[in-house]
């Protein structure tokens, strides 16, 4: 009898445990959402999306298009080309770069978009403008086009593989990423290879500020920049190919790619979450600390919401986890019940 105390103390723990188990999990479950889709009245593949501010979005796909967000909804534009586009970057509400095939480059401006002398009759497939008055263009052949404010012109390149994309903390602090691996920063004014430790083609890139760059790419690849001599991977618990990146700041990255993968940063690490769709996310715009915008296959834009801390805690399938937790606490607190019920009525009987 004298240890029905301390089976006693653990049958309480036991429950305990089983009800908080229990209680995160259906907060867990009902706390947690669905990006919310949005109607972007278009039907082709969005390949890339930008955002100069809260309710001042472009993006854009193949043949030219581009389409404006006007609060809650989206338009299309007058982009005056019918080339492919393959990349945007707004730096602010009144300002967008796009370019694409042939060495495409269009500048929208208060509204109007016109085109600009590229310089190159090469694809371009990424750019960024940290500001108005300055961008970085990449693409075919690894080359690299640079605005001042007046014009584009090019710069030594370093590499002869495709650069798919480019990403500023400001306009003399770049990383550029692309086939097979092939990474360059731009650093004391010119263009230097870095060894990214991967093979894998790179795809999307953001940065928050000059040391913290992430770049993005098939096979979950995430690599990370300081600022330094070299990349560090991060781990993205996802195995399928990325396209894009976005960061708001050091402490709120979103990426996406294949089969309607998204993956948030908080910091520390990246979690999946769960986007409710299955085709390709090809583009991904932070809008703040607590927005982002997801643009991919057959037009659609999904506005994404940072997620709770109990995800970023337990992961994205984590209520299921803990709903399972609970269920394994009540029986084993049932079955150790029955072997205290039985122990002390054969005790009894003696």
């Amino acid at each position: 009898m004298r240890r029905s105390g301390p089976v006693r103390w653990i049958q309480l723990l036991l429950v305990f445990l089983a009800v908080v188990a229990l209680v995160l999990g259906i907060v867990l479950k009902s706390t947690v959402g669905l990006p919310l889709t949005q109607r972007s009245g278009v039907d082709t593949e969005l390949v890339a999306v930008s955002c100069g501010g809260s309710g001042h979005c472009h993006a854009v796909s193949a043949g030219g298009r581009v389409i404006v967000q006007s609060g809650d909804t989206w338009a299309t534009e007058d982009s005056g080309t019918t080339r492919n586009l393959h990349g945007i970057s707004c730096p602010d509400a009144s300002h967008c770069w796009a370019v694409g095939d042939g060495g495409t480059v269009i500048r929208y401006d208060a509204g109007t978009w016109s085109p600009q002398a590229s310089g190159t009759p090469l694809d371009l497939f990424g750019v960024d403008c940290p500001s108005a008055g300055g961008c970085r263009a990449v693409g075919k052949g690894g080359v690299v086009d640079f605005f001042d404010g007046r014009s584009w012109r090019l710069q030594a390149t370093r590499t002869l593989r495709d650069l798919e994309t480019v990403a500023c903390a400001d306009i003399d602090h770049c990383v550029a990423g692309g086939r097979g691996g092939v990474v360059m920063v731009l650093s004391g004014g010119g263009w230097v290879l870095a060894s990214s430790g991967t093979s894998a083609d790179l795809r999307g890139s953001a940065c928050s500020d000059a040391g913290h760059c992430r770049i993005v790419g098939d096979g979950g690849t995430i690599r990370f920049f300081d600022g330094g001599a070299r990349l560090d991977p991060e781990p993205a618990q996802t195995s399928e190919a990325l396209s894009a990146v976005s960061c708001s700041d050091a402490t709120h990255c979103w990426a996406a790619g294949d089969s309607g993968t998204v993956l948030f940063y908080d910091g520390s690490k990246w979690t999946p979450i769960d986007s409710g769709v299955t085709t390709r996310l090809d583009g991904v715009a932070s809008v703040d600390a607590a927005h982002a915008l997801l643009a991919g296959d057959q037009g659609l834009l999904l506005d994404a919401s940072t997620p709770p801390w109990l995800l970023l805690l337990f992961g994205e399938d984590g209520a299921y986890r803990l709903l399972v937790a609970a269920l394994v606490l009540a029986v084993l607190t049932a079955l150790i019940t029955v072997g205290a019920a039985a122990a002390s009525a054969l005790v009894g009987s003696r």
